[in-house]
């Protein structure tokens, strides 16, 4: 899936034991998702839900998210409610070509630090003199 240097693909990947999607449990998890998106003001485009065939683990959801809403309280608590919905579930997020995998509510936070750096580019260094004369 291409991305846009403004966007972040969210996936949300199923525990291994999770139901297959399409049950009234998953369904229901789904639509709280796209509820707590929606009520945090986040305006993701939802992309699709599959599970691996061999019934191995697979993604509930991915979404598209505009950058400038990676919002660390907002989109980290719809995250963090997913994780803790279900042992085993993972959320994942691609930035540009670099992707990283989140299993607790600590590491969630720290992955939309990363993503929200990553996307403002690198920081220019400072020399110490500039630091002295407190220039920016």
């Amino acid at each position: 899936m291409n991305l846009t240097e403004t966007e972040v693909l969210v996936s949300l990947e199923l525990a291994p034991d999770e139901p297959i999607f399409g049950t009234p449990e998953s369904q229901g998890s789904l639509q709280r998702i796209n509820e707590g998106l929606q009520a945090a003001g986040i305006t993701a485009r939802h992309r699709m839900n599959f599970r691996d065939a061999a019934g191995g683990p697979g993604f509930m959801a991915l979404f598209v998210v505009p950058v400038a809403q990676i919002v660390i309280p907002a989109l980290g608590v719809v995250l963090v409610g997913w994780l803790q919905g279900r042992a085993g579930r993972k959320v994942r997020l691609k930035v540009g070509d670099i992707e990283a995998e989140a299993r607790t509510p600590e590491e969630v936070e720290k992955l939309l630090l990363c993503a929200k750096e990553f996307q403002q580019g690198p920081v220019p260094e400072r020399s110490d003199t500039q630091e002295l004369k407190g220039d920016p």
